[in-house]
């Protein structure tokens, strides 16, 4: 029903989210103690943001991608398997690396948007800092996270739409008139394709397709993700 795919999201989520804060903290960190440059707060989140996106998308692609089939398989009426049953389908019809379709989409939509939303994130906090509004309570930490979550989550996701929308299509492994020509997710160049058959379709209104829609998925859960993120360091320390 409408919770199709919940068993791989879940799944995925807990290493997803505890490589990619992890992976964030120790490039973010390592390169500030390593590099000396005066713009240093501008690119650091941006690499960092990038890099960590990077590794937690390939690492649980397999999981995103079957998370995406067995959504759409209920969209076109049909029922949805249980998770190792599409893993044992998958890799028997298509060989193992039918695992990683979809991964280079995946990757043009979250790395550009790790980037601008880290970036955001570290905007904001270093603007509370100016104004003398640094936390120093587990609730003003929360408070300030779940504003700074939500602003930089909104504007990666508008920023990263049109990524969204061609991965998808890739993912499931068609388009609505190109047939087995649009399926190609892996090549850099299949995927300016892929846009380029989703402006002939349907124009630049159809690249931001589910704009709004994608910006109050992701507002929340940016928000409360690194108020979550921010809060536990705190403690933690």
């Amino acid at each position: 029903g409408i919770y199709a795919g919940l068993s791989p999201t879940l799944v995925m989520g807990v290493p997803n989210t505890v490589m990619y804060f992890t992976a964030y903290d120790e490039i973010s960190g390592f390169l500030k103690r390593n590099v000396s440059s005066g713009s240093v707060d501008t690119w650091v989140p941006l690499v960092s943001g990038s890099s960590a996106r990077f590794l937690a998308s390939s690492i649980t692609s397999p999981l995103e991608l079957i998370r995406t089939r067995q959504a759409s398989l209920v969209g076109q009426g049909e029922a949805a398997t249980d998770l190792v049953s599409e893993f044992r389908t998958l890799i028997r019809r298509d060989g193992f690396q039918s695992l990683f379709r979809g991964l280079a989409p995946t990757l043009w939509r979250d790395v550009p948007f790790s980037a601008i939303y880290w970036y955001g994130i570290e905007r904001s906090k270093a603007s509370w800092r100016s104004r003398g509004m640094e936390p120093t309570t587990p609730m003003e930490t929360a408070g300030q996270s779940l504003v700074n979550g939500a602003a930089a989550g909104m504007i990666a996701a508008a920023c990263t739409t049109p990524f969204d929308v061609v991965k998808t299509r890739a993912m499931v492994g068609r388009l609505s008139s190109a047939g087995d020509a649009g399926v190609a997710a892996a090549p850099p160049d299949g995927m300016l394709r892929l846009m380029r058959l989703v402006l002939e379709e349907d124009g630049v209104a159809g690249l931001w397709r589910g704009n709004l829609a994608r910006m109050y998925k992701v507002a929340p859960a940016c928000a409360i993700m690194i108020a979550c993120y921010e809060v536990g360091k705190m403690v933690i320390r």
